[in-house]
């Protein structure tokens, strides 16, 4: 199945909100590059209009709401998906869908005074653990 087929389901009706099945490594990884096409999409408009902005001789605002509007659209819309998304590849290698909530330790612990490598390597802990491979015996998560 292509990449395309995988974004459907996760951004259409099929999977939107389906936190109860499994998924596998290409499905995460498609999405997961997306989401990074998308949001460098937005990085380099952003720039386009930051230099729009500051080579006017007036200011001119609205095209850095725009962008700044699109991202936080974009972020909302990607949250469910992305979140079922993880549920269902964490249930693929045998493991309860609530050790997701790890994936909001990172963004916690840079506002305390913890050493930035304890924070990079949870998130590199996270990708490796998403990387691994399906558990296809003995799967409570399997139907």
């Amino acid at each position: 199945m292509s990449i395309v087929h995988w974004l459907t389901q996760a951004y259409g009706r099929g999977r939107y909100a389906d936190f109860k099945s499994c998924s596998d490594r290409k499905e995460w990884l498609g999405l997961i590059l997306f989401q990074i096409i998308a949001y460098c999409t937005f990085i380099a408009l952003g720039v386009v209009c930051n230099l729009l902005v500051v080579t006017a001789d007036e200011v001119i605002t609205w095209p850095i709401y725009l962008t700044t509007s699109l991202v936080f659209v974009f972020a909302l819309y990607s949250f469910v998906p992305g979140l079922a998304l993880t549920v269902r590849r964490l249930h693929d290698i045998g493991v309860s869908g609530w050790w997701s909530l790890c994936y909001f330790l990172p963004p916690l612990m840079t506002g305390l005074e913890v050493q930035t490598w304890i924070v990079n390597a949870l998130v590199v802990f996270g990708i490796f653990v998403m990387l691994l491979p399906s558990k296809k015996e003995n799967n409570r998560f399997r139907v």
